[in-house]
């Protein structure tokens, strides 16, 4: 079978999956720990 490009699906969140989720827990785990990083920045 011979595909060309726009007949392969594309799906970002298949295959970029992992960085989203990692992002989302980067975010939280600073947002949860603001009171230890936040002083030291003197914020």
């Amino acid at each position: 079978m011979n595909e060309e490009w726009w007949e392969r699906p594309t799906c970002f969140i298949c295959d970029y999956g992992w960085i989203i989720l990692l992002i989302i827990i980067l975010a939280l785990a600073l947002f949860f720990t603001r009171n230890l990083w936040m002083p030291l920045l003197g914020l």
